[in-house]
């Protein structure tokens, strides 16, 4: 299938040009919820970006168009994440997921 654009009942994953950093460094307005009712994950990520913002830029590796989280699991064990640039949009490019750019 082509990974550029697939289309699913009138939704589609889109590739979007991504700047992981729009401001410079990490800030909290970088974290936007959209649709999804992820208010408390949002909160964590919007507060790390305004306390540690260095500490954002460690964890993320930038890859092409493709982003390394570098995480760890339940038990402490270090883990790779690894997302892309695509989104989930309506037919009228309207996000119905949440995008976070850091």
């Amino acid at each position: 299938p082509d990974l550029t654009y697939h289309e699913l009942s009138g939704k589609a994953w889109v590739a979007k040009t991504v700047n992981l950093y729009p401001f410079g460094s990490p800030v909290p307005a970088d974290v936007n919820q959209h649709a999804i009712g992820d208010c408390c994950m949002c909160a964590v990520f919007a507060s790390f970006a305004y306390i540690y913002p260095e500490w954002i830029k460690t964890i993320i590796e930038k890859n092409g168009n493709n982003y390394t989280v570098h995480m760890f699991d339940p038990k402490g064990n270090p883990i790779d994440v690894v997302v892309d640039n695509k989104t989930f949009i309506f037919e009228n490019n309207i996000f119905t997921c949440v995008l976070i750019r850091f």
